[in-house]
């Protein structure tokens, strides 16, 4: 295939660069055990071996659709990766066999397909034995060697080995697995360059491959075979995995955050400053939209110190904003403020994680699906101007108002609004200005049906203080935004609703 082709110019390359060095033998000596607690599991590397982290695959952008997308494959490998450590020239590769090689491995896939596809799974997963030689052939590229009898080591773990021919490599490829303590199969790839003969590299690899221990064991309680609570450390692990050797990265974590940052560690109170605010929203968001239960997936807040690296990050598409909730990468992206006084680059920061944070905690609160767009930026322009004083909440109408009131002095439709796609409202009609009225109405409907609906309701007898908890509802209970929108929005008079829309904004100051 296509896709395998480009693999192996790829290992090409990486092989006639290591050509010129070797290990010696004191490199394959194994060293100290690492763990990996979200896997519950832990072994011996070689010395001089250190952790890496894998990098984030590259987002694409269709030029006429603005969609963006990952190549399958990239998506397929990094959503299944543990661990990684390696010296200059070889490697021990950790990955969890989770999810079947996609039926098109050279194909293209969205950010929200990815979402969806892509959850991380701590679910019980053994595979059928060729169902298992069909994702390691697809994982490494090529055909794999006749697998050898499995092997226990004396703390239970089968060990799979399966041999692998090359040239310049020694490769070990294991899959190892204990139904006892965690119902997963954990496959380790070793890539060893090293002057010593193939017998005493294997010695090596095998002394190491046979250290591996589990002792996460499966909650008998939970009939997936995992705790909700291994998903989140789970997530959490990854996280700290992949800036664990990136430089001057460095991370904190809170009650319902891990953020990770570049900001010089002589900024750890602003870094406070940014865990509280996160923090106090999260709560303020439970208190309109209340979660079902625990959370499955760690919040991570990504902070730049650097406006170039967070262009560099987000790609040049999104250079304007100046933060972002990113599903497919799971993460809220903030980016330093360069421009102003350092008071004013805060509170703009501030306003940012506000809004984008509402984003994030709404996308795993609905399960990771997408809610209706008016719905979605509408609240998250709303809890900018949320304050809590006590245990007083305070809303402030946003920059938006003199927008709104600019757009109710023409005929507006608030019902298609409500039908608007995400494509529809970012386009804006094909100008900046139309986005600008899109957010601005989006914000309007939303603070109305919070502020203004119990006040019309006794003024005027109409009823519009049940739409937003029955569109939360029922987006639970349909997962479908549209039927979600057409249920909670049933039997409102729609030119009922936009004159008491009017009346309210025509006199709001």
């Amino acid at each position: 295939m296509i896709l395998f082709r480009k693999r192996a110019v790829l290992y090409a390359i990486t092989l006639i660069f290591c050509f010129s060095s070797y290990l010696n033998s004191a490199d394959l000596k194994r060293s100290k055990r690492e763990q990996l607690r979200a896997l519950g599991i832990s072994f011996k590397v070689f010395d001089g071996f250190e952790s890496r982290p894998i990098s984030f695959p590259d987002i694409l952008t269709n030029r006429t659709t603005k969609v963006k997308y990952y190549k399958e494959e990239d998506i397929w490998h990094y959503k299944q990766f543990a661990a990684k450590w390696s010296d200059d020239i070889s490697s021990i590769e950790v990955f969890e066999m989770l999810y079947p090689p996609p039926k098109n491995l050279k194909g293209y896939i969205t950010e929200l397909e990815t979402s969806k596809k892509y959850r991380n799974s701590s679910k019980s997963i053994l595979w059928p034995k060729q169902k298992e030689i069909n994702w390691l052939e697809v994982f490494i590229g090529k055909a794999i060697g006749k697998e050898k009898p499995a092997l226990k080591n004396r703390y239970g773990t089968k060990i799979e080995y399966f041999p692998i021919q090359d040239q310049r490599f020694f490769y070990g490829l294991f899959v190892v697995s204990n139904e006892k303590y965690l119902g997963k199969n954990i496959v380790f790839l070793y890539k060893i360059q090293s002057s010593l003969s193939k017998k005493e590299v294997m010695r090596a690899i095998f002394s190491s491959i046979k250290s591996v221990r589990f002792y996460k064991k499966i909650s008998s309680k939970d009939k997936n075979g995992s705790s909700i609570k291994s998903s989140y450390e789970e997530s959490k692990e990854r996280v700290e995995r992949s800036i664990k050797n990136l430089k001057d990265w460095w991370g904190v974590s809170s009650k319902n955050f891990f953020i990770i940052t570049n900001y010089p560690k002589s900024s750890k109170s602003f870094i406070k400053k940014i865990k509280n605010e996160l923090e106090k929203y999260q709560d303020i968001y439970k208190s309109y939209y209340k979660q079902s239960g625990p959370p499955k997936e760690m919040n991570v807040a990504r902070i730049f110190n650097e406006r170039d690296d967070y262009i560099a990050y987000v790609g040049k598409d999104k250079e304007f904003s100046a933060g972002l909730w990113m599903p497919s990468k799971k993460e809220l992206v903030i980016s330093q403020v360069p421009r102003g006084s350092k008071d004013y680059q805060t509170s703009e920061q501030i306003k940012t994680i506000r809004h984008e944070g509402f984003h994030q905690y709404i996308h795993y609160t609905l399960d990771e699906v997408q809610t209706s767009v008016w719905f979605n930026e509408g609240n998250a322009v709303f809890f900018e101007g949320v304050t809590k004083r006590g245990n007083i909440l305070k809303l402030e109408p946003s920059n938006y108002l003199s927008r709104v009131k600019e757009l109710i002095k023409k005929p507006i439709n608030i019902d298609s609004m409500l039908k608007m796609d995400y494509k529809q409202f970012y386009a804006g009609d094909g100008s900046k200005e139309g986005t600008v009225n899109n957010y601005a109405l989006a914000w309007g409907i939303v603070y109305f049906l919070h502020k203004a609906a119990p006040r019309v309701k006794r003024t005027k007898k109409h009823d519009y203080t049940k739409i937003l908890k029955k569109y939360f509802y029922y987006m639970r209970k349909t997962q479908s935004k549209d039927q979600a929108t057409e249920l909670a929005w049933k039997n409102i008079d729609m030119k009922e609703f936009e004159k008491d829309f009017i009346d309210y904004y025509k006199n709001l100051k």
